[in-house]
């Protein structure tokens, strides 16, 4: 059953927190020359792409030190529910990848082949990655969400008809943003543009 509600338009305090909290990260000695972008909070800890790699920084100390060196692009990065290994998107092999790795850094574990993934989290039970892709679409088709489970295997196509962004919770609740304007729209716009969330019970509809 599908369900809609517009974006909502009242302060998210959450939000507010985790902002301030990266940009006290942000201000840090070590990164305060770096374009940061992409960050996620887990704890005290916040992990954000700088300079093309991904870097690991602490609230705590307002430090941040580099986890990844390859040339290639790493970015999207999210954290395990649990906050031991981070889910990001890698670009090492000429296309977008999901990968994962422990949050002490270490070498990344690929998950997909599919060469357009661009990670969006994790299941609630942190078994596996929630990622966005064009694949089993025709060429420049619609996106669809997948999720890989983070030991290895095959992926699983979440059972909605089209997503860009989505969220899945542990009652089996999968918020989703069917058509979206990412680059187009900025904090608080709320003009037609905006994106409207989606609503859908998938509990005993994927498996």
């Amino acid at each position: 059953m599908l369900t809609t509600a517009t974006t909502a338009t009242t302060k998210n305090p959450m939000k507010t927190l985790s902002f301030l909290a990266f940009a006290a990260v942000a201000s840090s000695a070590v990164a305060q020359n770096a374009f940061l972008t992409r960050p996620d909070i887990h704890g005290d800890m916040v992990v954000f792409t700088a300079e093309g790699d991904l870097w690991l920084g602490s609230i705590k100390d307002h430090s941040a030190h580099r986890i990844t060196s390859d040339a290639a692009l790493e970015t999207n990065a999210r954290f395990s529910p649990d906050g031991t290994k981070i889910a990001f998107m890698g670009q090492y092999e000429g296309g977008s990848d999901v990968y994962v790795m422990p949050v002490t850094g270490g070498a990344p574990k690929r998950l997909t082949w599919d060469l357009g993934a661009q990670v969006q989290g994790w299941t609630p039970d942190g078994s596996a990655i929630i990622y966005r892709s064009r694949r089993n679409s025709p060429v420049g088709g619609v996106m669809h969400m997948f999720q890989v489970p983070v030991i290895g295997g095959l992926p699983k196509q979440i059972p909605v008809p089209r997503a860009e962004f989505g969220s899945l919770s542990a009652d089996g609740k999968f918020v989703y943003v069917p058509k979206s304007f990412e680059w187009a729209n900025w904090f608080r716009y709320q003009g037609g543009g905006a994106d409207k969330l989606w609503l859908s019970d998938l509990k005993g509809s994927f498996r």
